[in-house]
Parts: C-alpha cells; structure tokens; sequence
C-alpha cells in the first residue's frame, strides 16, 4: 500500500474494532450454499445447518447484546 509506519501508526488509532455475531452471517452462507447447489459447485443437494459450526457460546459469556443469531 506504500503507507509509512507513521501514518499507518496515526490511522491505527481511529479503527474501532467491534466482534459480533449476527443473523445476516447465517442467511448469507446459506444464500451461498444455495447459488453453489443451483450451479453445480457442490455434490451437496441440501443446505448444512450452519449453526451446529458457530461456537455462540463463546461471544455470549463475553458479550450477549453482540449475539443476534436466532437459535
């Protein structure tokens, strides 16, 4: 990107970084899984339940308001 460290260093400090969990992370690996069966991607002819892959858990000890999946 040729950004000096100074710079770099100096835009570093207005990131704000946010972890969060939503329901939109789910619908779109399914939309996903969808267009790859519909294509011919896949030898899967059924969408996977995604949500026996997320370890909610973990973000809901930590901070439950981020987690906005349906389960």
């Amino acid at each position: 990107m040729n950004v000096s460290l100074e710079n770099l260093q100096e835009l570093w400090l207005s990131y704000r970084f946010n972890v969060t969990l939503d329901q939109s992370l789910l619908l779109i690996l399914e939309d996903e899984t969808r267009w790859a069966i519909k294509n011919e991607l896949t030898d899967r002819t059924t969408i996977p339940n995604y949500l026996d892959h997320f370890y909610l858990e973990a973000l809901e000890a930590v901070r439950p308001e981020a987690v906005t999946v349906i389960h």
